[in-house]
């Protein structure tokens, strides 16, 4: 029997995609088609055997011979990547804080992980986003039980700002 490396779970930043699911809004990862559940984590598998059209052995996820895992970064890197997503008239992202457990691989600007679930969100939304379907949106992302706060998105600079101070106020 192994003991642990850490004893509480390792918290890194990622962006989701924000998708509509039998008319609610649930997280959805950016590469992979995962859909986040709500109130229990997502645990990762390796995709490569469905990509591959011959059978390719499956293995557990992360494994440090493959690209597999659910990913997380540090603040920085998803603060640069704020200006790369095309604002739409609705709220189509969110940022966040997640915790990652049980295999970890740690990498040079991240970790992949085999669970994950966020621990706070912000919801990015556009200069000309309806009010109404912001609001409800929030309500849907409250289902995963943990912070979920709106963050107006004028620039990459002034959101990844917003965030920041939000983050330090709550430390």
């Amino acid at each position: 029997m192994e003991a642990p490396d850490y004893v509480e779970p390792i918290v890194g930043w990622r962006l989701w995609r924000i998708s509509e699911r039998g008319g609610q809004s649930r997280l959805r990862s950016l590469f992979v088609d995962d859909v986040w559940p709500y109130v229990e984590p997502l645990e990762a598998r390796c995709a490569i055997p469905r990509l591959w059209r011959r059978a390719r052995a499956t293995h557990p996820a992360p494994h440090d011979d493959c690209d597999c895992g659910i990913y997380a970064t540090i603040w920085s890197i998803v603060a640069a990547h704020l200006g790369h997503s095309r604002w739409h008239r609705r709220p189509a992202f969110a940022v966040g804080e997640v915790a990652l457990w049980g295999t970890v691989v740690e990498g040079e600007l991240g970790w992949r992980s085999t669970y994950a679930y966020p621990q706070r969100m912000f919801l990015l939304v556009p200069r000309k986003a309806d009010a109404l379907h912001t609001l409800r949106v929030t309500r849907d992302l409250e289902r995963y039980e943990v912070p979920v706060e709106p963050v107006d998105v004028f620039s990459a600079r002034t959101a990844a700002a917003s965030i920041e101070a939000r983050v330090r106020s709550t430390v």
